[in-house]
């Protein structure tokens, strides 16, 4: 019994000794935003697959390490839903997030610049539909006439899996109280979808790239915190 209460008293002595080295330098965060896509400018559907989508509301999570007050680095995950006529992209991002505050992290208002490596797991599901297409030809009388062609699009879909992609921002911390914070940032997300093979094989004739502007705010809270960075 008395080893028991010797070994428990230990590892709370360990456990405190751990908490006061690691303390003010995790935080959770939430985010939330607006992906915003290239639009379409036309033309067949089938080569335009990864455009115009509209700019719907996501959701984000994640963790981050600082090793001091202008360096961390942390895990990332957040979910999209991209949507658009006769087209829809389930999407879910894991990542791996590294950020640099131009000025300490305790400050009422940090600036910061961030870089993510990710992998992307998405789902495109294309409806059955007919495009009209005007095809206009100029004889040598200068009279345009205008032919119309029909093309069907058949229903079908196609899984990405371990799809790289990376993101890259800047942004701006601000500290509400010393446990409680905000940020906002603007950032370039650009993947690889667009050379999947699986891709090719469904859409041979894409000509468009899974890249778009990502609008980032969020809430972070410090579970560990401390004066000792």
């Amino acid at each position: 019994m008395i080893k028991k209460i010797f070994a428990s008293i230990l590892l709370l002595a360990i456990w405190g000794n751990v908490y006061s080295q690691f303390e003010n330098k995790l935080n959770t965060y939430a985010y939330s935003g607006l992906p915003l896509f290239s639009k379409d400018k036309g033309g067949e559907a089938f080569r335009n697959v990864f455009k115009g989508y509209k700019p719907l509301p996501y959701i984000g999570f994640g963790l981050d390490y600082s090793f001091n007050l202008h360096f961390s680095i942390g895990p990332t995950i957040r979910f999209l839903y991209n949507s658009k006529s006769n087209y829809k992209i389930p999407n879910t991002t894991i990542g791996l997030e590294a950020k640099y505050n131009f000025i300490p992290n305790d400050k009422k208002i940090s600036p910061f610049m961030v870089a993510e490596f990710n992998s992307s797991y998405m789902s495109i599901s294309q409806n059955a539909f007919f495009e009209i297409t005007n095809l206009e030809s100029k004889p040598k009388t200068e009279e345009v006439n205008a032919v119309q062609v029909l093309k069907e699009y058949k229903e079908k879909s196609v899984k990405l899996n371990n799809v790289s992609g990376i993101c890259v921002g800047l942004g701006s911390d601000f500290m509400i109280k010393q446990k409680y914070g905000m940020f906002v940032s603007i950032n370039y997300m650009a993947t690889s979808a667009h050379n999947q093979a699986k891709l090719k094989e469904i859409y041979p004739d894409n000509e468009s790239k899974y890249s778009y502007f990502l609008v980032k705010f969020g809430l972070k809270f410090g579970f560990l915190r401390s004066n000792s960075l």
